[in-house]
């Protein structure tokens, strides 16, 4: 159904590591222009007092920081989110059908982890609806 469905397993594992890869670099070059933001800050305030300066950079210190910490993924697991993997596969799952029926994966919470096997999908087109382990629908 999907062009990830369309390749086989290794090509859609070196799709998913290459997207996992571009996602990261995404993240390095905004830490870099969060740096580059925070050092033109500093450079400002060079003909302010020194109180002055030091006050001004912890809080653009503290906002900076924040912003980085609220994307980190341990925030979101900490909001409530989870990470999902295909054991041996690289990257992590984005979508139901990315995980076929009785497909191992593994579930990454804020505090440990689960072993799970997929039993229904639901919201998958090629599933219609809802498919639950005790038989509803």
């Amino acid at each position: 159904a999907g062009e990830l469905e369309a390749l086989s397993p290794r090509k859609r594992g070196r799709k998913a590591k290459t997207k996992s890869r571009e996602a990261f670099e995404e993240l390095e070059r905004q830490n870099d222009r969060l740096r580059l933001r925070l050092e033109r800050a500093g450079r400002s305030l060079a003909g302010r007092s020194p109180a002055v300066r030091a006050g001004l950079e912890r809080q653009r210190l503290a906002g900076l920081g924040a912003r980085l910490e609220a994307g980190s993924p341990t925030a979101l697991l900490q909001r409530g989110y989870a990470l999902v993997e295909r054991p041996g596969l690289p990257g992590f799952l984005r979508r139901a059908a990315d995980a076929p029926l009785g497909a191992a994966i593994r579930v990454q919470l804020a505090e440990g982890a689960l072993d799970a096997r997929v039993e229904g999908h639901e919201g998958d087109a090629d599933s219609g609806g809802l498919a639950a382990a005790d038989g509803r629908e």
